[in-house]
């Protein structure tokens, strides 16, 4: 039980401490002056929006980050 706390806090702060890089390269700071927006997508893909989103933001030169982490079970799927 304790070596299961142990790794439990450990995850935690690899999540709230982003600098330590510990889930991998994390750009937490940017350039002084620099007027950035981050853009993040945890939910998807899905077939019918994640290109439209695609699209719209290669439209303007942008990049985005998608989430994907497990599969859903097909009779969840769209």
């Amino acid at each position: 039980m304790v070596a299961f706390v142990g790794y439990a806090i450990l995850c935690t702060l690899g999540v709230l401490v982003p600098q330590l890089q510990m889930y991998g390269d994390v750009e937490w700071r940017g350039e002084p002056g620099l007027s950035a927006v981050a853009l993040t997508f945890d939910d998807g893909p899905n077939p019918k929006t994640t290109r439209k989103v695609l699209e719209i933001l290669a439209r303007g030169g942008h990049k985005a980050t998608f989430f994907v982490w497990g599969a859903r079970p097909s009779s969840t799927r769209r």
